[in-house]
């Protein structure tokens, strides 16, 4: 028989090849599995949903805070213009904080279908920058909220003549809002990103450090892209937790590096 038809085990021994029977059985098994993870997910979505419909009321004016706060007195009103404007704000907006909500749940699922294909040490190397990734981009949605939303508006509203009364529309509010919170959460997400690489070997502290002023500079320029803003007091406000991410990261990067350096020592190449 040749080596096409057989397998060689690890023990010397041949074992027959899988049967295509068994091969269309297990892409079926996988797709009943991850037809159910989708049915789930979707179901932790619509039940999410409800929940943040609920509260709809206090979450659009959770929302609105940031810019009431800045409006001058007697004007601290948002405008809708059309009859389904002011409906639609709410759907979208409760999407988003249910989706927030079941978050957790969903990553627990993706997670649960994607385990079985993973080896134990990429396992043990993932797993902790799941909850990392989680952590840093609710710390980027609480950092937008309370420094990023009222500064912004507050410039924004301050801008121009005195003589010059804000009309504020709701749903343009809501867009920009979103753009920034969303924009801002994704950035937080820097160092995550880099200390995966780094513990998968793919980037180097020499790297990080010898390219450092790029990095900054590349910084500042996504800053004034996701700040719409022309003061540069809200790009520098955007641009200094970013800076201290990526230092963050090298320090995290380094700190890795040398924990694998003793085990290399010892002649340890997995990272079991």
């Amino acid at each position: 028989m040749s080596l096409s038809a057989k397998k060689i085990s690890s023990d010397g021994e041949s074992t027959p090849p899988s049967s295509p029977q068994s091969g269309l059985a297990d892409l079926r098994f996988h797709l009943g599995e991850l037809r159910g993870v989708i049915l789930r997910m979707a179901y932790a979505l619509v039940l999410g949903f409800c929940v943040a419909y609920y509260f709809s009321d206090w979450i659009i004016a959770f929302m609105e805070r940031p810019l009431l706060k800045v409006l001058p007195p007697g004007e601290q009103h948002l405008y809708f213009m059309g009859l389904m404007e002011k409906f639609f704000i709410y759907m979208k907006w409760s999407a988003y904080f249910g989706a927030i909500g079941v978050s957790p749940y969903l990553v627990y699922q993706v997670w649960k279908f994607v385990l079985p294909g993973l080896y134990p040490h990429e396992q043990k190397i993932i797993r902790p920058f799941i909850g990392a990734a989680i952590l840093a981009f609710a710390s980027g949605m609480v950092f937008s909220y309370s420094f990023v939303l009222p500064y912004t508006f507050k410039f924004l509203i301050d801008f121009g003549a005195k003589t010059e009364k804000p009309m504020i529309n709701l749903s343009q509010y809501f867009s920009l809002a979103a753009q920034l919170v969303i924009s801002t959460s994704l950035l937080f997400e820097l160092p995550v990103v880099l200390v995966l690489l780094g513990s998968l070997g793919i980037l180097k502290v020499d790297t990080l450090t010898k390219y450092r002023k790029h990095a900054h500079v590349g910084l500042s320029i996504v800053a004034a892209v996701i700040t719409p803003m022309p003061d540069a007091f809200s790009m520098v406000l955007v641009l200094i937790p970013l800076c201290l991410l990526y230092e963050a990261s090298i320090v995290a990067i380094r700190l890795l590096q040398r924990k694998k350096k003793p085990l290399k020592s010892l002649g340890v190449t997995s990272v079991d």
